[in-house]
């Protein structure tokens, strides 16, 4: 069993290494931000280190007709998903810079810490 630290050093980890991949474009931004902002409200049941824009994004993805974001795009209808596309793109434009700096600040803070975590390991 993980101890707390050791778990908190993983998802700084995981969070990290999602922020690493949306500012090189690795991962798409609703993606990577879904992926985040689950992170980090795993993470607040140890430690709240913020970042608020996440979940702010998210919550624009609902509040637009819960635009489909992932593997749930494959089954929609395209027409409509036509339509969500161009929601979504300006919840994107919106928000991007944004999210991208708290990226690149989540990685200025804590990639050392996320080195740690993963050395730990080998």
């Amino acid at each position: 069993m993980l101890s707390e630290e050791q778990r908190r050093l993983n998802l700084l980890a995981a969070i990290v290494s999602t922020a690493r991949a949306v500012v090189t474009f690795e991962v798409a931004l609703p993606q990577g931000c879904k992926r985040i902002a689950s992170k980090l409200g795993t993470l607040k049941g140890i430690e709240d280190i913020g970042y608020p824009v996440f979940d702010a994004y998210m919550k624009a993805t609902i509040e637009n007709g819960s635009l489909p974001i992932g593997q749930e795009r494959l089954h929609w209808d395209r027409a409509k998903l036509s339509v969500a596309d161009a929601k979504l793109h300006a919840v994107n434009s919106w928000f991007e810079a944004k999210i991208h700096e708290a990226c690149w600040s989540i990685i200025d803070k804590y990639g050392d810490i996320a080195k740690e975590s993963t050395s730990d390991k080998e």
